[in-house]
């Protein structure tokens, strides 16, 4: 084997060139679902250096117990609940992930979900696809003009949405 790490990759990624550049720099075994007991039966019988991972993919107690060479895990986005960070560091381990990889993408999506509620444009498409013309008499929606929206937080994704 070469020089190159060994790394257990838990569902694709969301860019495929990122999966490109992960085969290029490591060896990868990828499994397209998370099945623990499998996961940790690789982990017994190989040498490995990282796991990648997205949710809803997981690593738990269990897997770092049966990774005896584990160095690092990197979850794929901003939240951390899905790998149990707190064994992993007192294993040693290092635990990584992207805290502001998608804070513009996920503003935009809940400002047009909110958007979406304030002119509540699911229930009219809905009855409209049904021909149900009649659904709309006596519904208002909220007027924009005027109206200030933002998202309340001090967060990445609350700060993208000014």
């Amino acid at each position: 084997m070469s020089n190159r790490p060994h790394v257990i990759q838990i569902l694709p990624m969301y860019y495929p060139k990122g999966e490109e550049v992960l085969n290029e720099l490591a060896h990868v075994k990828k499994f397209e679902e998370f099945r623990e007991d499998e996961i940790i039966e690789y982990l017994k019988s190989h040498r490995v250096d990282g796991i990648i991972l997205r949710a809803p993919a997981r690593v738990t107690s269990a897997m770092i117990d049966a990774a005896k060479d584990l160095k690092a895990v990197s979850g794929a986005g901003i939240g951390l609940d899905n790998i149990d960070v707190e064994y992993a560091t007192q294993k040693g381990i290092k635990v990584l992930h992207a805290p502001k990889i998608n804070s513009q993408a996920t503003a935009e999506h809940t400002i047009g979900l909110i958007f979406s509620v304030m002119k509540n444009i699911v229930p009219f498409h809905e009855e409209m696809k049904k021909g149900n013309f009649g659904y709309r008499d006596g519904k208002f929606t909220y007027e924009l003009k005027g109206k200030t929206l933002g998202l309340v937080g001090f967060g990445s994704i609350a700060q993208k949405s000014r």
